[in-house]
This record gives structure tokens, C-alpha cells and sequence, in this order.
């Protein structure tokens, strides 16, 4: 008998936390922590071991802004935790992910600039004439064309994800400068497959590195973590 398929869609994963009246059973710090450097180790090729793990919670009002008091219902509440790998003996953050506290589902991930290779002068260079270029026009693709980025993001997503489906579609987003350091240009794009899931993955140009993902939907097999 073939295994039953859910599509499970980040938002609507989160939208399950959204209860309201009464706690909802949570999968735990040990859980989180596991599921959460599970993910990071995936994504970012590492192999990290100890991470500290936060619960949190944020309420979500969807309704309207002069809805009266007694119009408004309970407002749901997110429920997450924050499993953060730090340095050695220090302060600074170096990968964290973020884990559904209900669900225990890995929705994103996130590297620091202490993890990523620095740029060379030249790199430095390239990156500064990408940001330059007009946003949506041709001469923009041609030079991530050149830079080999659609069969890096192809390579990159394919040995993590989806490996039954293949790729649909990429959406390239703006670049933008100093949003991780000062001198790096970065990128995200959505990744869609053929099979419906869609991630957004942020990329380092020129050096093509990736420092963040999230899902925003994935198929996956009942019970387990895509």
C-alpha cells in the first residue's frame, strides 16, 4: 500500500499552532534541539552537536483594526522554539533554526558570517558591480548565468530536498548590499518544485555560499520531517 501523502505547507503547519483556550502539547526542548541541529548539520554540511535551545510565543491578530471588543475573538497564538549554535565560550552566534513547538517541523534555517568563507578583494570587486546592476533587466541574468548560479541552486536544493521531483521554477529577488556585513551582496530566491514545495534560499554572490533557507511549503510523509 502506498504511504498516505500530506502536503504540509510551512504557513499552514504554523497556522496549526494558532489555538487558542488551551496549551497545546509542546514536543519538548530535547525534541526541538534534535530536529533543530538535524536540519542545521542537512542544510549547511556540519556536523554541530551542542546547541541552546528557547522556547517563544507571539500572539497573530488577524482581525481588523476597528473590530470592537466585543466583536473580537481569542487571539491564537505562535508557538516556536529557537534552537541557537554559538561559539565556543562566546556570545556569538554562529547557525540557528527555528522548530514548530507543536509539529516539531524545521521550517528555517540561518548562518552567521563567522561560518561563511570570506571574500577575496576580487570578490569583494564583483560583488560591488553586481549590486550595481538594474534590478530585472536581462544584463542581470546574464551575469548569474555566467557566475553558474541557477545550476548551483539546482545542485545545492536537489542533494538536500525533493530528490523524487525536480525544479520548476526559480524567482531571482533584488540584490542586496551589507544585509549580512558590510561588504557582501546577498540574494534570496524562491525555489519552486514540480511537485508543489517552495523554499526561499539566500545566497552570497559571488561566492554562491547559502546562509539561509526556509519552506514555505513541502510534501512529506506523514509523521516524519522532510
Amino acid at each position: 500500500m502506498k504511504r498516505k501523502i500530506v502536503f504540509a505547507l510551512a504557513l499552514i503547519i504554523c497556522t496549526s499552532l494558532l489555538l487558542s483556550g488551551c496549551t497545546p502539547h509542546l514536543v519538548g526542548e530535547k525534541k526541538a534541539k534534535e530536529a533543530g541541529l538535524a536540519f542545521i548539520n542537512k542544510v549547511f554540511d556540519v556536523n554541530e552537536t551542542e546547541a541552546v535551545v528557547h522556547y517563544g510565543e507571539y500572539s497573530v491578530d488577524a482581525q481588523p483594526q476597528d473590530q470592537s471588543a466585543e466583536q473580537k475573538r481569542d487571539v491564537p497564538v505562535m508557538r516556536y522554539y529557537n534552537v541557537t549554535v554559538m561559539k565556543d565560550h562566546t556570545d556569538e552566534v554562529l547557525y540557528y533554526a527555528q522548530v514548530d513547538a507543536i509539529s516539531g517541523f524545521v521550517y528555517s534555517a540561518h548562518r552567521f558570517v563567522e561560518t561563511l568563507s570570506p571574500l577575496t578583494d576580487e570578490q569583494i570587486k564583483q560583488a560591488e558591480e553586481l549590486v550595481k546592476l538594474p534590478y530585472g533587466q536581462r544584463e542581470v541574468m546574464n551575469r548569474l548565468y555566467e557566475l553558474k548560479l541557477p545550476q548551483t541552486i539546482n545542485d545545492w536544493m536537489s542533494a538536500r530536498f525533493e530528490k523524487q521531483s525536480k525544479i520548476k521554477t526559480v524567482e531571482y529577488g533584488k540584490m542586496i548590499e551589507g544585509l549580512i556585513d558590510s561588504n557582501i551582496v546577498s540574494m534570496d530566491c524562491r525555489v519552486t518544485f514540480e511537485n508543489g514545495a517552495v523554499y526561499v534560499i539566500g545566497i552570497i554572490l559571488p561566492t554562491k555560499q547559502i546562509f539561509q533557507i526556509e519552506i514555505l511549503s513541502q510534501p512529506v510523509m506523514k509523521g516524519e520531517q522532510p
